[in-house]
């Protein structure tokens, strides 16, 4: 060991960004002897929070158990996501680094609210359904996990900066975070996410020319990353990691399936649209919906919402390409909870929770702006996401044409000198010194 180690997630970066983020010196030097694999099997469903917790965990959604980016809360609305580390089954990273005396932080970086094992750690939280002020927003990140000291001396002079889901300023606020953390604390492992080609291929599509703008915000900030670095001579022996979690397809509707069960009977909502009672609801997943019973062990009930659910998938322009049962998904994507089935996007559609109103609508307005791009979906579909390595650890210029996500921790670990035998990845020992 005696390494330092920075993990920088570039939530939905695609292989095709790299001869664009490479325009910019800071990454094609980077790029140059990096070890990489430029297409990654990410999980189902592709959304932030499941793929961060396997990046972490080295497992699979069926073993870590988170399997959306929001908990299951039939009628809740605005619904709270997965921000707490105390759902995830099973040990990731993170408590690996403690066990062998490493001092860990993390910034932004999904489901790790109140983790145990992170010494530093600014989480990826903001507040649901009430304004964020400057008092909130201390009040909500020690409440999960910031200590109050690296509050004052990292986020308090940073706060005009933190606009929670607002792009670029939220990953403007967590490099400088980081930067501040890898100056002033020196730890031996740094974790951190930022969402900018994620929400820019929200707002305008998959490959728009927002991408070319956002590599110029993402050079910068890799750019203040490696200076922190270098002002306490970490730089040269550090294993930068640059990953991203899922790509995106271009969208031109949404589609609200629990609309269509309410009128057959399935969901009851009062006049006021809030919910009142539910045989079969559709969870949100972003361009799949995983579909839950009431009474899951009912098969009276099983086989008639595979029928209800198989009906709506043959209709024409239904924005459902395929539906899959819970044992199909546990089979063949490792992903498993309380769900009895899933339904697929055909590929343009993604979805929302709602039981009222229209079935489908054009690309809706959002507090974020139109969303034009989306995932969610199936992992074989559309761009893929990429791991590039650079450091003492790893060989310069080694590449694999192909990966799984959950390889992504066993590697990084081995990189440390460290080894995770309960997971589910292995090694991608090609890429290591």
């Amino acid at each position: 060991m005696g390494t330092k180690l920075l993990v920088v997630s570039f939530d939905a970066m695609v292989t095709e960004d790299i001869p664009v983020f490479a325009e910019h010196p800071v990454f094609a030097e980077f790029f140059d002897g990096a070890a990489g694999v430029p297409s990654v099997r990410s999980i189902y469903p592709t959304v932030t929070y499941p793929a961060h917790t396997t990046i972490a965990t080295g497992c699979w959604p069926d073993r870590h158990g988170v399997t959306a980016n929001e908990p299951f809360l039939p009628g809740i609305s605005p619904l709270p996501w997965n921000f707490y580390h105390d759902i995830v089954r099973c040990p990731d990273i993170f408590d690996l680094c403690k066990q062998n005396g490493l001092r860990c932080a993390a910034v932004g970086w999904p489901v790790t609210g109140n983790h145990p094992s992170i010494d530093l750690l600014v989480d990826e939280i903001w507040t649901i359904g009430r304004d964020w002020t400057r008092e909130s927003m201390r009040e909500v990140l020690i409440g999960s996990g910031t200590d109050p000291q690296l509050y004052e001396k990292i986020v308090r002079p940073l706060e005009s900066l933190r606009v929670p889901r607002r792009q670029p300023a939220s990953s403007f606020f967590n490099a400088a975070a980081a930067a501040g953390i890898l100056s002033k604390y020196r730890p031996d492992v740094l974790f951190l996410h930022l969402g900018n080609p994620d929400n820019y291929r929200h707002k305008a599509g998959v490959f728009s020319p927002l991408i070319k703008e956002c590599a110029a915000d993402l050079a910068g900030v890799f750019f203040q990353l490696q200076c922190a670095l270098r002002e306490n001579g970490d730089l040269e022996g550090c294993n930068i990691v640059l990953l991203s979690d899922h790509g995106q397809l271009d969208t031109k509707r949404s589609v609200y399936p629990n609309v269509a069960l309410r009128k057959k009977g399935y969901i009851t909502a009062g006049r006021d649209g809030k919910l009142l009672d539910w045989k079969i609801w559709c969870h949100n997943t972003g361009m799949s919906m995983q579909v839950y019973l009431k009474d899951p062990d009912d098969p009276a009930l099983r086989k008639e919402a595979e029928e209800v659910l198989k009906d709506l998938v043959r209709q024409e322009d239904s924005g459902f390409a395929a539906l899959y049962t819970a044992e199909e998904c546990a089979a063949k994507e490792h992903l498993g909870g309380g769900f009895s089935f899933v339904l697929e996007t055909d590929g343009e559609t993604f979805f929302g929770d709602r039981c009222t109103g229209t079935y489908m609508e054009p690309v809706p307005e959002t507090p974020y702006g139109r969303i034009h791009g989306s995932h969610g979906h199936h992992p074989d579909k559309g761009p893929q996401p990429v791991f590039f390595a650079k450091g003492p650890a790893f060989r310069c210029g080694a590449s694999l044409p192909h990966a799984d996500l959950v390889d992504e921790a066993p590697t990084i670990a081995a990189s440390l000198g460290l080894s995770m035998p309960g997971c589910d990845g292995r090694v991608l020992t090609e890429l290591l010194v």
